[in-house]
């Protein structure tokens, strides 16, 4: 039986934003080891979670093509003989994917730490949510994510306020990492990258103004105009700092906690703009 289940189970998840991001070697698996000092941003979806007669899964707001990530957590976690009942799960979808604020990955964490909370047991499904589910999963609110994503050392938090910009094009992440060998003549160094990460992290922290922030996958964003426009009105807006999160499409800027302005960004291109 499922603990608590009178009631339905509303969850919180979360998103993240990648203060640094440095990609490293490829790796023999096809993944490439990254360096990355990683911020939670404050909740920008919800889940909810009930008791039915079979499994649901219902999603308002943005769409997701595919198999969802809560599906495949909750199907290899069945696999591994937990006798979860049949669920009906509402998602409240604010992040549109292929962002890079890895809301997929949040969903998953929550999902998991949900089914975890009613009485079962989740490990065999943490690598369901993704690379950065480890982060989500840690509870950390600032980490240095290094790996594949999978090695997460939490790191002082850093108190900020954040203004994030979904544009109205996706980024594969998979094109995106194939992309980027082919640009660059040698990967980062991991270790220059976790002391450049600290450095940021300091200066942040300090409210100290950074700007652009170190990400690999600048040199694939440097083909659109519409980023230096955005990062030069976070500049005027006096943002401590500013860049892209993951591979993109999303950039952001951030401000000492409470001090983010209200401002004015209305061109065609954007298609999302979340307020953290």
């Amino acid at each position: 039986m499922m603990a608590a289940a009178v009631s339905p189970l509303t969850v919180p998840s979360y998103a993240k934003i990648n203060l640094t991001l440095r990609i490293g070697p490829r790796r023999p698996d096809g993944y490439h080891e990254l360096t990355s000092l990683v911020w939670r941003t404050p909740p920008v979806e919800s889940l909810t979670i009930a008791p039915a007669a079979r499994d649901a899964l219902s999603v308002t707001g943005c769409q997701i093509e595919g198999e969802n990530v809560l599906v495949k957590a909750l199907r290899m976690i069945r696999a591994e003989g937990e006798n979860v009942p049949p669920l009906a799960t509402a998602l409240d979808k604010r992040v549109p994917p292929g962002s890079g604020l890895g809301a997929g990955s949040g969903n998953g964490a929550a999902f998991l730490q949900a089914i975890e909370t009613l009485g079962f047991q989740i490990a065999v499904a943490r690598d369901a949510a993704g690379a950065d589910g480890y982060f989500f999963l840690s509870g950390a609110q600032t980490a240095l994510m290094r790996g594949i994503g999978n090695d997460v050392t939490p790191c002082r938090a850093a108190e900020l306020s954040c203004i994030a910009v979904c544009p109205n094009w996706p980024t594969n992440t998979a094109r995106a990492y194939a992309r980027l060998d082919g640009l660059r003549a040698k990967p980062q160094d991991m270790e220059e990258a976790q002391r450049e990460a600290m450095r940021v992290l300091d200066a942040l922290c300090a409210g100290e103004k950074v700007g652009l922030l170190p990400n690999d996958f600048l040199a694939l964003a440097a083909e659109r105009a519409e980023y230096g426009e955005l990062f030069a009105a976070f500049s005027d807006a006096g943002a401590l700092a500013w860049g892209l999160t993951g591979s993109g499409s999303a950039a952001f800027g951030v401000w000492p906690f409470g001090k983010a302005p209200e401002l004015e960004l209305n061109e065609p291109w954007i298609r999302t703009i979340l307020r953290l």
